[in-house]
Formats: structure tokens, C-alpha cells, sequence
């Protein structure tokens, strides 16, 4: 006897529902595979492998702009770089309390400030790199908070890695299960490959930067305070850097002085340390050291890193954020 059309119906959905689950697994599956690229740095947080003496978070000009290797050649002390590309101060908040779920308490946060870190943004840009770590009530909780539709990319399966998928992870991941993975472009978190040259119009530039406004607003000011907050419930020690941005874009930015004075202002009332880095000499005033106006390329960062290291070093040496391990 042949089966009538609903059970057709059924059986086919149930094909259906078990083929988006099983592609969900693989997709997974794929994440957790890598050892390489912006997933394998991701893994070794999740999985308490990066266990950091000194942990830097921020946005793009976080995992841009910090060196690790520099911070360890100069106190001794084990650096992860936990920056994400996009990631506003609301995700960051999410990245650092998932660090601190999974991977022992550091000695010291270093938190890179943004022109925009003072404000608050309901843009999430490729949610993809957050998804197969959502499990985590940290990073879930603090994404939700501004981004309260974050559930689906939590419980609906292959919602996550397909929706908004502005790099096609999806695919990269699948195609992880059975060809060699991507060299790798990270250094603990790191990344050091983007020895990139300055391509920006500086015409075109400086319209841009007369159109913008980073004058803080109280939702950017809560959520970096909240930020702050993280740390200090901990008693985990906070350095706040601004790092530099091109200088004669830099000065054309409405709001410039008032977000400067904000971070120093919340980084007291937090008992953090803020160090201004925003015009450095010699890297501020010269393309040669950036790929655009706000990211700096391995020639930058390089130059940064090294005097930020040399900052943080005199500061543990002066007992404000602990002290450094013996012949260092």
C-alpha cells in the first residue's frame, strides 16, 4: 500500500528538520577542527587553553594593534590578544567575561579605546565568529543585552551561520572538514599579517572626517563603564590605551576631545590607568605606519606595541599594577 500524501509530508520535514541539524553539527564540527585563523585563537579561549597573564580586548584596532610577543619580551608575562574586528564595547564586555568563564583570572587588562567606544551601536557585524560560542552565558548575556534578537543564532539551527554571513564562514568551515585548514595569520590572538599599505584618498578622507561626530552618548559611556566594571568586581588591574589614529584625520573628528576626556574620566572612577596614544610620534603624523586613517599596518603596530610594552612595564615595576616576575 502506498503511503498517502501526508505522511509524504511528514517523513520529508522530518528529512528536512535532520539535514539542518546535521549540516548545523557539521558546520560546528568544522569550528572546533581548527587550529588556524580567527576560529583557532577563538578555540583556545574556549577550550581555557590561553590562560593569559595579560589579556588585551577591543575592536579591530585591538587585534591589529597589540603584539603580544612585545608585551612578553617586556614584563615576562604571558599576552593573549582577545580583539575582535567589529566588536563594539557591548561585545567586547561579552568576549572578556567568556575569557574569564573558561581561562584562569589575568594579572592584567589591557583595553584599547575607539574613536566610537563611547558610543553605543546596535550594528553587529559578522555575527558568524560569535556563533558556535553563544553557549557561553557570558558572551550570551552581554550580546543580548543589545541585541536581543541573538537567541535565534543560539537555538535555531544553521540560523547563526548563515544569516548575515558577510565573510561566507559558513562555507570556509565546511570546507575545513576535509582540505587543509588556512595558514595561520595569528600570533595569540594577534593578527600579524596585515602588512598593508596606506590606499586612502586623503581628499575623500578628510570629507569623511568633517561629516563625523564621536561626541559620547549615554548608552556608549554605560557600556564602557560596564566594561570597566568587569574588572574591577574582579580585581583584575586595567590599563586603558588609546591607541594612535592618523593625525590629520584624528584633528578634523567633532568629538574628539570629549571622548579623550570620558575614558580618563571612567577609567578613575574604576581605578584603571589611561594612557593617551592617540597622536604618537613618530607613528600618528605618517601614512608609513597606517593602513587607513584608524588602523594601523605591522609597521605601526610594531612601533606601538613596543612603547606600550615599555609603559606597562614601568608601571608594574611601580607596584600600581603588581609587580614583575624575578630578572625581568
Amino acid at each position: 500500500m502506498r503511503p498517502g500524501p501526508t505522511k509524504t509530508l511528514v517523513f520529508c520535514l522530518l528529512a528536512a528538520l535532520g539535514g539542518i541539524y546535521a549540516l548545523d553539527w557539521a558546520l560546528a564540527a568544522g569550528v572546533h577542527h581548527l587550529r588556524t585563523g580567527k576560529f583557532g585563537a577563538f578555540n583556545r579561549v574556549n577550550e581555557g587553553l590561553a590562560n593569559a597573564d595579560i589579556v588585551v580586548a577591543g575592536s579591530s584596532r585591538a587585534v591589529f594593534h597589540y603584539d603580544p610577543a612585545a608585551f612578553s619580551a617586556a614584563t615576562g608575562w604571558s599576552t593573549y590578544n582577545i580583539g575582535r574586528i567589529g566588536a563594539g564595547t557591548d561585545i567586547t564586555q561579552g568576549i572578556l567575561l567568556w575569557y574569564l568563564n573558561h581561562n584562569r583570572k589575568p594579572r592584567l587588562v589591557i583595553v584599547n579605546a575607539d574613536p566610537g567606544s563611547l558610543n553605543a551601536s546596535d550594528d553587529y557585524y559578522d555575527p558568524v565568529q560569535y556563533t558556535p560560542y553563544l553557549r557561553d552565558d557570558g558572551l550570551y548575556g552581554a550580546l543580548r543585552t543589545r541585541h536581543p534578537w541573538i537567541w535565534r543564532s543560539r537555538y535555531l539551527p544553521l540560523y547563526g551561520y548563515v544569516v548575515n554571513d558577510v565573510e561566507w564562514e559558513h562555507y570556509k568551515l565546511l570546507k575545513s572538514l576535509w582540505r587543509r585548514p588556512p595558514p595561520e595569520a595569528y600570533n595569540n590572538g594577534y593578527v600579524f599579517d596585515h602588512d598593508m599599505a596606506w590606499k586612502t584618498p586623503l581628499d575623500a578622507m578628510y570629507k569623511k572626517a568633517r561629516r563625523l561626530d564621536y561626541s559620547p552618548d549615554p548608552g556608549g559611556v554605560s557600556d564602557f563603564n560596564a566594561l570597566l566594571q568587569v574588572c574591577q568586581d574582579r580585581s583584575i588591574p586595567v590599563i586603558v590605551v588609546f591607541s594612535p589614529v592618523f593625525q590629520p584625520y584624528w584633528d578634523l573628528l567633532k568629538g574628539r576631545q570629549k571622548v579623550i576626556s570620558e575614558l580618563a574620566a571612567a577609567s578613575e572612577r574604576h581605578g584603571a590607568v589611561f594612557l593617551d596614544f592617540s597622536v604618537f610620534e613618530p607613528v600618528a603624523p605618517d601614512t608609513y605606519y597606517f593602513a587607513d586613517p584608524t588602523h594601523m599596518n605591522t609597521n605601526g603596530a610594531t612601533v606601538f606595541s613596543t612603547a606600550v610594552a615599555a609603559r606597562v612595564k614601568e608601571l608594574l615595576q611601580s607596584g600600581r599594577l603588581g609587580t614583575v616576575p624575578d630578572g625581568k
